[in-house]
């Protein structure tokens, strides 16, 4: 009693009927995914598996077709704690994740940078996979966005966008290349160092007064707001 919960937000579902099931459910839909869409499979490595559209409402069918109707716990109490991904930080994020947090909380201000930097087409809603691991490597892609045959591709770092960073993404984007896919390929850091023809390198910088993320794009500057305990 008195540890401070280091899993700070926390995610309840309520429901009048539940089942459980082993794994074999879940296996049973990702086995019928398409070559292109396998990828997502690998992150079982990290306890959790991104689940594509249409799929979750095919794993609750599973799930009911394989497992055990049972009762659903009683409901418990969970403290709210304010959520802040800058804590005390400066200029720039202390953790490559509170960038990460920041733009996928502001989803649609972050969709449409990307496509006022020409990334991603404003023809319909992407679908957005964070930290997906590459089959047959040890990458995590940060954020990754999907429209039709478009992907877009988005390294995220604290620090500087330098050569490593571009190679990174050079390397990412021969992946999905290799899957059919148009590749956009976007790196995010506090500078930038490095340049590529094919990357677009966009800085950031924290405004604590106005609790703001500003980015500077190649087209132009943006702000997007950063959830602190003042917000």
């Amino acid at each position: 009693m008195g540890k401070k919960d280091t899993f700070v937000n926390r995610v309840m579902f309520e429901a009048d009927e539940a089942w459980e099931s082993d794994v074999g459910s879940l296996w049973r839909v990702l086995l019928h995914r398409s070559v292109t869409d396998f990828y997502t499979f690998t992150t079982f490595q990290r306890s959790n598996v991104t689940l594509l559209p249409g799929e979750g409402q095919q794993l609750t069918e599973a799930i009911a077709s394989d497992g055990k109707k049972i009762a659903p716990p009683l409901s418990v109490k969970l403290q709210k704690n304010q959520i802040d991904l800058t804590l005390r930080d400066k200029s720039k994020f202390s953790s490559e994740a509170r960038l990460e947090a920041t733009l996928l909380m502001s989803r649609e201000e972050f969709i449409q940078i990307l496509i006022e930097e020409g990334l991603l087409s404003s023809t319909s809603e992407p679908f957005i996979i964070n930290q997906i691991t590459l089959p047959g490597t040890n990458y995590n892609i940060d954020i990754a966005l999907f429209l039709g045959d478009d992907v877009t591709v988005v390294e995220l770092k604290k620090d500087a966008v330098d050569r490593d960073t571009v190679n990174q993404l050079l390397r990412y984007g021969r992946y999905w290349q290799l899957s059919g896919k148009n590749v956009h390929l976007a790196a995010i850091g506090s500078h930038v160092v490095g340049t590529h023809d094919k990357v677009v390198a966009l800085s950031y910088n924290i405004n604590h007064q106005k609790s703001i993320l500003e980015i500077q794009g190649l087209r132009r500057g943006y702000s997007i707001l950063i959830y602190t305990n003042a917000s």
